[in-house]
């Protein structure tokens, strides 16, 4: 199927490994342009070395939660021209304490959603004026069904709210442009397994624990890989997702947690 991106820059926030790597792999094969973003800067080159195409791709290294670096990060933004957003960020950041300060709900919000709105905020104009773009937001299943308790599995109450929250932005902000050519939807994903993540780590310090939560909560036996959803992330950035926006499209493998 010809998807209608090749040539298109694809700025992928989250992009150096996991699901963002994988994502990366998915859009490079599509001949798209691709800027990727991450922290590490190490990871970040032997990511573009490693897509098909690498020497139309380039990285931008930034830490986007650190205000500075935001701040510098959208400078930068304003001398590119970006079709396709891939707001891949997210995580608990390690809170999982359901009576913490506000202040602790705050910063998982900001790294979940606060900054995929300030990227939205500063590439959807110039999208209206060519009446054309796409962005995808990696949420989480977990914003539907609320995840995992913290004990024994290690959910995280303040990860599962801001998924929950973005979503409700995705919605609503994708049903005010709707009309204007941009194209927004968010992907689900369940329970991944992806190396040094939280299941990854469970696995390996506590495997009866893995098993139980496995058994007790996947039905498909198993938990989901990156390679298992990037090519839905494809499609909804693609020239057929027109009817699409506003999409929260559930990727768990049946999951019960």
């Amino acid at each position: 199927m010809n998807l209608g991106i090749k040539n298109k820059t694809v700025l992928i926030i989250g992009a150096s490994k996991g699901l963002g790597k994988e994502t990366a792999n998915a859009f490079a094969r599509e001949g798209c342009k691709l800027i990727l973003v991450a922290r590490n800067i190490d990871l970040l080159k032997k990511c573009i070395r490693d897509l098909p195409g690498n020497q139309q791709h380039k990285f931008l290294a930034f830490d986007l939660m650190n205000a500075k670096q935001l701040k510098a990060f959208i400078l930068k933004l304003k001398n590119e021209d970006i079709d396709i957003v891939i707001n891949n960020l997210g995580g608990a950041l390690g809170f999982k304490d359901p009576l913490s300060r506000a202040e602790m709900w705050k910063k998982v919000w900001q790294f979940n959603v606060g900054i995929g709105i300030t990227i939205n905020n500063e590439v959807i104009p110039s999208m209206i004026e060519k009446n054309w773009g796409r962005i995808v937001h990696v949420s989480s299943s977990y914003s539907l069904n609320g995840g995992v308790t913290n004990t024994p599995f290690g959910g995280s109450p303040q990860y599962s709210a801001a998924k929950a929250y973005l979503n409700m932005y995705v919605k609503t902000v994708a049903r005010e442009l709707a009309n204007q050519g941009v194209i927004i939807n968010s992907v689900l994903p369940g329970p991944l397994h992806i190396e040094g993540k939280h299941w990854d780590k469970v696995r390996n310090e506590n495997p009866e624990l893995y098993k139980k939560f496995v058994n007790e909560t996947m039905p498909i036996g198993r938990l989901g890989s990156p390679k298992e959803i990037a090519p839905f992330i494809l499609m909804l950035a693609s020239s057929h997702a027109t009817f699409a926006t506003g999409s929260m499209l559930s990727l768990d493998g049946g999951s019960l947690s």
